[in-house]
């Protein structure tokens, strides 16, 4: 580190300034300038160069003249303090504390310069914004080793309930399919001890003939982001069925395998049959097919909608021939099941027994049911909404969601539901704008009075007006 360097020509350079130039000097190098009396500590005069400090020196004004400096710094900063009267610290700079009673402590980083006759020169400069720095550094700090713990903490009861839990699972990442994390029963069935596995390409324990084809499977499984369930054979002899699915862990995609032992594989029956018991009892309509929309199951709901006995009747039938219009909709909803795994809110249509379609959302999904992958849809009538948005029924137009009707219904009818929602939407901002004012809603549409009414009637925008409102 580089020796700090004193001039070397002070008197023949400086000699012939006045005391008055060296005092406005140190005002404006430093933010502020105390002579102080060594042995008392009393403020004798002082110079200021930084007008955030006028909290501090107000103190020191007027009858102030005399008084001590160790009055004005807070408890910690005393000791500090007298190491500058005495000479002590004349070389370093060292932060002292002058307390405000309105305010936060302010900072000051001050050294000290021995003068003649028992005095002493303390110039100071501000510390007040490395103060802040240092405290929010501080407190990033703190929140960080706080998050580090969690995380930490986390990280154990993860490993601790993936060795609980009795099931065969393990994580990979990379295109070398490298192990990340798995489950002691996982590390059993590869037949290695959990911590030295780790790090290890999967298809190293994986027998030669089905090594091919199952790092075929987990390309696609990274590549497509659907799950998919094969059998394979280890090296170590050992045969079981392997289920792997995606999930994103960062900028990547990783992949959970689930080696599904016997037990397994009959808790895994048994929960497929739970979950669509749980579907059979929604509202609406809930629907499984295999890849190709053949029915396979259905519920009550939906049999209800489309005007059928029982869902039995249901299996077997094509998707398509009762959702959607002329197999477009159906073949739309297979391909982003088939790409992307889900979606939501599909609108298509129902088909009924009465012969009018009825306008539903679907919301789909991939799943594997009964060892095979099915594809599982949710259908919901659209309820049109009330003047109140509260979709309890009401006679109201449709939305204006012209791009999803292109393909479902033509054109004319489009048009005329379109129009309708528009002449909704015009009633109800004259409405507004008129204080349901609907004699100056008339005049301010362009329409007679008995029209707007009729309008209202059939839009249900507002409250119905009665005779009375006619009349007037």
């Amino acid at each position: 580190m580089a020796k700090l360097r004193d001039f070397q020509s002070p008197i023949e350079l400086l000699g012939r300034e006045s005391a008055d130039f060296f005092g406005r000097l140190l005002a404006m190098v430093s933010d502020v300038a105390l002579v102080c009396d060594s042995r008392t500590g009393a403020i004798l005069d002082f110079a200021n160069g930084n007008p955030d400090l006028a909290r501090v020196l107000s103190q020191m004004d007027g009858n102030d003249a005399g008084r001590p400096i160790y009055e004005l710094v807070t408890r910690e900063s005393q000791g500090k303090v007298r190491d500058l009267m005495l000479g002590n610290a004349s070389e370093k700079w060292r932060q002292i504390n002058f307390a405000v009673e309105d305010g936060p402590d302010i900072p000051v980083a001050f050294r000290s310069l021995c003068l003649q006759d028992n005095l002493v020169l303390l110039a100071g400069r501000e510390d007040a914004q490395l103060v802040k720095a240092q405290r929010r550094f501080a407190d990033a700090q703190r929140k960080l080793e706080l998050t580090f713990s969690r995380l930490r903490d986390a990280d154990k009861r993860y490993k601790s309930l993936l060795n609980l839990l009795d099931i065969a699972v393990l994580t990979v990442e990379g295109p070398m399919n490298r192990i990340e994390e798995l489950s002691d029963e996982a590390a059993g069935i590869l037949g290695g001890d959990a911590r030295k596995l780790q790090g290890r390409p999967l298809l190293d324990f994986v027998a030669d003939a089905d090594q091919d084809e199952f790092g075929t499977g987990l390309e696609k499984i990274r590549g497509g982001g659907r799950a998919v369930e094969a059998r394979i054979t280890l090296k170590n002899g050992a045969s079981s069925l392997v289920r792997a699915s995606p999930f994103q862990s960062g900028p990547g995609w990783h992949i959970l395998v689930h080696f599904l032992t016997q037990g397994a594989v009959h808790r895994t029956r048994e929960q497929d049959k739970f979950a669509f018991d749980l579907l059979a009892k929604l509202p609406y309509g809930a629907v499984f097919t295999d890849r190709d929309l053949v029915i396979q199951r259905s519920n009550e709901a939906l049999a209800s909608l489309v005007g059928l006995g029982t869902p039995s009747a249901l299996v077997g039938h094509v998707l398509d021939e009762i959702l959607g219009t002329r197999g477009l909709d159906t073949a739309i909803m297979a391909a982003e099941l088939r790409d992307h795994g889900s979606f939501h809110n599909f609108l298509s249509a129902l088909a009924s027994r009465s012969g009018d379609p009825i306008e539903v959302d679907v919301d789909g999904a991939c799943t594997m049911l009964e060892d095979d992958e099915r594809f599982c849809f949710l259908i919901r009538p659209r309820r049109p909404m009330t003047a109140d948005g509260d979709g309890r029924g009401g006679p109201g137009p449709p939305d204006l969601d012209v791009q999803d009707r292109v393909g479902r219904m033509p054109l004319k009818a489009i048009v005329r539901q379109t129009t309708d929602a528009i002449e909704k939407t015009a009633i109800e901002r004259a409405l507004d704008l008129t204080g349901n004012n609907r004699a100056a809603a008339a005049e301010m549409l362009g329409v007679s009075r008995q029209n707007l009414y009729d309008k209202i009637e059939r839009y249900g925008v507002g409250n119905t007006p009665d005779k009375q409102n006619r009349s007037t």
